[in-house]
């Protein structure tokens, strides 16, 4: 896995890359492991945004296991699934160095730019360490666009979640909003579930209008699944 130089990168950009010290990203990395014996973890990634998200965000360089300072990563000797390639615009494993050290998904300067907040990315790999929350770090690097926020040494959340409860909507009316999820369409949520059964009959609902600004869009649905 080759590493790539974040100074070198750095220069040939022309630009300093100053890390966003407060704000927090809209990107979430959440993940999982568990032991595979002979002393390594299977570990399972799941990255997405969460309701902050607005269309055009965008991130690149992105880092997991991340530390700083030349430092050797926590999450060692990781080794990343190929069959779970592309992730996204990334299409490969590497490493990054510097000042800030670990496993990074390339080509680095490829932007993950999401088409909605219910895309996710999902990637898989198998490690010696066992790194509970908040040990494992991600950060992203070298800009983002459309007013991202960018990961800087940022904990990711442990634990995937289960299934979750999906409603057939009804009825959408949009209120200063051009895009708002059509009539028919599924419509998931964040209520976890184990059967359809646990699900609300049915859902009513203001979201934000997914294209940004300041529309909504008023939801009225019935329970269709648990998934």
């Amino acid at each position: 896995m080759k590493k790539i130089s974040i100074a070198t990168v750095v220069l040939a950009l022309g630009a300093l890359i100053v890390p966003s010290a407060m704000a927090q990203p809209q990107i979430h990395l959440a993940y999982d492991y568990v032991d595979i014996g002979g002393g390594r973890f299977e570990y399972e990634f799941e990255l997405s945004v969460d309701d902050r998200w607005t269309q055009g965000m965008g991130w690149r360089w992105f880092i997991f296991g991340d530390i700083a300072n030349n430092q050797p990563s926590p999450l060692t000797n990781f080794v990343g699934d190929p069959n779970d390639l592309p992730i996204g615009p990334w299409t490969a494993y590497t490493s990054s160095g510097g000042g800030h050290n670990g496993p990074t998904l390339g080509f680095v300067l490829a932007y993950w730019i999401p088409q909605s907040q219910d895309e996710k990315l999902n990637w898989s790999g198998t490690s010696t360490a066992a790194l509970d929350e908040p040990a494992l770090l991600y950060s992203t690097l070298a800009g983002t666009v459309g007013g991202a926020t960018a990961a800087d040494f940022t904990p990711a959340s442990q634990g995937l979640g289960g299934p979750t409860c999906v409603y057939t909507l009804k009825k959408s009316k949009a209120k200063k909003c051009d895009d708002c999820p059509a009539e028919g369409s599924d419509y998931g949520t964040e209520a976890e579930c184990e059967d359809v059964g646990d699900c609300a009959k049915k859902i009513r609902t203001t979201i934000a209008c997914p294209g940004g600004g300041d529309g909504k869009c008023k939801l009225k649905g019935k329970r269709s699944d648990c998934a």
